[in-house]
């Protein structure tokens, strides 16, 4: 939209053009590199945008979209990309670079989509419930058990001799009633059956996560990945600490 000048705002701050011309460039560099690096397009000074919506609109009718698939899935790392055209009069908008997301990665990316958008997805019939392990509170934060639980017979296991393997992955975000939010933390646990002995139908694995938590009501989020099998469970729970 219009931006007006500062000093008609704060009369007793001294300002000059220049000042007032940086500030608004500030802020509007932002949204041109990032529409330039994502192949979009950035509109300013203009309070109507009727003009910038319908030229969205035209510009969808007379052209069209391409897509590739990385010829080096999920190594992690940064691309770049550029595109060119032979043809006289096109106009390419692309994206810059990419990342190539591990497996990892990704379900990194979606513990988070589940911890603040309540994203769930539950194809290892995974349980989660966050409890306080106790009253000790120590600088204002108590600690607190997630309980994990998933049905063997869901787990890809293979032959290790007479013994069967698994290997599966938490993941475990909070999001604490002040807003901080924790950084993802992750293990990996073996599972092994001894050789003679089977999962029972509907057995269940389980294993607990400890972690601290402020006094106020956090959001737990929680993934599991069976790194065999590569299917992954999202799962979030509540935990009010004063209960």
């Amino acid at each position: 939209g219009l931006v007006a000048p500062l000093r008609s705002n704060v009369d007793s701050v001294p300002s000059t053009f220049r000042n007032e011309n940086e500030f608004v460039l500030n802020r509007q560099d932002t949204l041109s590199i990032l529409a330039d690096e994502t192949g979009g397009d950035v509109d300013f000074h203009t309070n109507d945008f009727n003009p910038v919506v319908g030229a969205a609109i035209d510009e969808s009718l007379t052209s069209y979209e391409m897509a590739f698939v990385p010829v080096t899935p999920g190594d992690g790392k940064v691309h770049s990309v550029r595109v060119e055209a032979d043809r006289p009069g096109v106009t390419l908008r692309y994206r810059k670079s990419y990342q190539s997301k591990s497996d990892r990665q990704r379900v990194q990316d979606r513990i988070l989509s589940t911890l603040f958008y309540g994203f769930e997805d539950n194809p290892l019939e995974a349980r989660v419930e966050a409890v306080p392990a106790g009253d000790r509170i120590v600088a204002d934060r108590i600690p607190v058990e997630i309980q994990v639980s998933l049905p063997l017979e869901n787990l890809v296991l293979l032959s290790e001799g007479e013994a069967q393997t698994g290997l599966f992955t938490v993941f475990v975000a909070a999001r604490e009633g002040s807003g901080e939010t924790r950084p993802v933390g992750r293990r990996t646990i073996p599972v092994r059956i001894p050789a003679g002995e089977s999962a029972e139908p509907g057995e269940r694995f389980r294993y607990v996560v400890q972690m601290e938590v402020g006094l106020e009501p956090s959001i737990i989020a929680v993934a599991l990945r069976d790194e065999i099998g590569g299917e992954a469970s999202f799962l979030r729970a509540e935990i009010d600490p004063s209960r």
